[in-house]
């Protein structure tokens, strides 16, 4: 078959591509549609259809290349241009709005992630524009875990977000009495001291 291919397309590498995928073709197709009368008729074919294919997107791709080649300046900059001293865009903010804005995250986080981004807001700053820091310590105050030390400090932390800090120092204090491991101290002290 690969020597059939080669004589008609005299191209080794192109032959043994399209043999290649003829093969991977026919384990697709074969085990759900039954293997044809003449098997090796089927998979040359089939391998020739794929050659003149890959033939022909080159050959268009080579036609094409020329014209996504950057033309010559030939007039003279605008004032706007002589100004621009890099390109448009001088580091990788668009990359970051397009990974940002994934369609898999929730259209919160890729506004959240956007303005992190693009306008260097902090995690503070785009809570308070979100008001979450508030929901989000309803949610916690709903749950009924008094003695866990997280519930505590996540506690604290949305407290201390709003701007209450009293209650703040009092549920870092909680969470303080209930810690196990010197840095989870070291850290809880370090927060009621920053408040």
């Amino acid at each position: 078959m690969l020597a059939c291919l080669i004589g008609y397309l005299s191209d080794f590498d192109l032959a043994e591509e399209a043999t290649a995928e003829a093969f991977a073709i026919a384990a697709h197709r074969w085990p759900g549609t039954g293997m044809p009368d003449n098997p090796g008729a089927w998979l040359v074919t089939t391998a020739r259809h794929r050659a003149i294919d890959r033939l022909r997107r080159d050959r268009v791709l080579a036609a094409k290349l020329p014209l996504l080649a950057p033309e010559p300046a030939t007039a003279e900059p605008t004032a706007e241009e002589e100004g621009m001293t890099g390109p448009p865009i001088p580091d990788e903010r668009l990359e970051l709005v397009f990974m940002c804005c994934h369609p898999a995250l929730a259209i919160e986080a890729q506004v959240a992630l956007t303005l992190r981004a693009v306008a260097g807001l902090t995690t503070e700053e785009i809570a308070r524009a979100f008001l979450v820091p508030a929901a989000a310590l309803a949610i916690v105050d709903g749950l009924d875990l008094p003695g866990y030390q997280y519930w505590h400090s996540t506690r604290a932390e949305l407290l201390r977000r709003l701007g209450r800090a009293g209650e703040a120092r009092a549920a870092y204090r909680e969470a303080l009495a209930l810690a196990r491991t010197v840095p989870e101290r070291r850290f809880l002290e370090r927060r009621i001291a920053e408040i």
